[in-house]
């Protein structure tokens, strides 16, 4: 996974937090596609915080592009929800990044 230059996972807490359970595969993928969303999420809401246009057109970048592809095809609400995040940050409103960020990220441990 491509990761913004500004906002890294605990990468050691996150293996620890991602070992799939027994039988669960692909647990991983899905755990890590959530906080790579987190961390684009978080990258661009900062960016645009501190004025610098090129690191939130770059998380823009990734949150239209990359984020969008994470959930699986039978995620209908997964999938329009990053459609809608994507639109919603492209015309400057943080408030669906901000809620997945609240809502998902809350136990991620930063470095």
């Amino acid at each position: 996974m491509r990761w913004p230059t500004d906002v890294h996972p605990d990468l050691e807490a996150l293996i620890r937090a991602t070992s799939p359970p027994d039988g669960e595969q692909g647990f991983a993928r899905q755990a890590l596609a959530v906080v790579n969303t987190c961390a684009w999420y978080r990258s661009w809401d900062a960016a645009v915080g501190r004025g610098d246009s090129a690191g939130a057109a770059s998380a823009l970048d990734a949150i239209t592009n990359l984020v969008t592809r994470y959930p699986p095809e039978d995620d209908k609400a997964g999938r329009q929800f990053v459609r809608d995040a994507a639109l919603k940050a492209a015309a400057g409103d943080p408030a669906p990044v901000r809620d997945y960020v609240d809502a998902n990220c809350f136990d991620t441990k930063w470095s």
